[in-house]
């Protein structure tokens, strides 16, 4: 198969210095990359459909001082809040200690789980290969009523994940996993 020019592309547009460029799109003149990421400025935010011409500037993304993206500096944010989430967690409470102990020790990841209400997102792979199977909540923090646990049930279940129960017992943990019952489905 040969391939053909089909348009005449006019070279002089290209031969202008860089501030008389046309700045097509509503995209930012200088094209800037986050130092982390590298990923550019030059891809618009979403933008509604119906509003959008060709003349309409677009929401980019924005670099601080340091050239990091505010992708790349939310998510710094986020992990770092969630490691102080754990240590604090995990810092004078023997109970919590010994759980997370057991747990990691079974070679289970653990993430802070407060996004789905519980204690721990349980992963038992890496976590960017999958998701968190099980959503683990200690007895001590657990709902106290049918309804409270029906709905930390119903939640996991919508989100894919089995809800745990962690009770401790005198020298170790046992775990609950409770779900719903589907007349016909299950």
């Amino acid at each position: 198969m040969k391939l053909t020019q089909t348009t005449k592309i006019n070279k002089k547009d290209f031969e202008l210095p860089a501030d008389k460029l046309e700045v097509k799109y509503g995209l930012p003149r200088e094209v800037k990359f986050c130092v982390e990421c590298n990923i550019s400025n030059q891809q618009p935010m979403s933008s509604n459909e119906y509003e959008h011409t060709k003349d309409s500037s677009k929401t980019t993304l924005e670099f601080d001082d340091n050239g990091v993206c505010h992708a790349c500096r939310f998510n710094k944010l986020k992990r770092n809040e969630e490691i102080d989430w754990v240590e604090s967690h995990l810092s004078g409470n023997n109970l919590d200690s010994s759980l997370f102990n057991k747990l990691a020790n079974s070679g289970c990841i653990l993430r802070p789980g407060f996004k789905y209400g519980c204690k721990w997102r349980v992963y038992d792979d890496e976590v960017g290969k999958s998701h968190a199977p099980w959503l683990l909540q200690p007895l001590i923090d657990a709902p106290s009523s049918w309804e409270g646990i029906c709905l930390s049930v119903r939640l996991a279940e919508g989100v894919h994940k089995k809800w745990v129960c962690a009770i401790p017992t005198s020298d170790d943990w046992k775990f609950m996993n409770i779900k719903r019952w589907l007349p016909g489905r299950n």
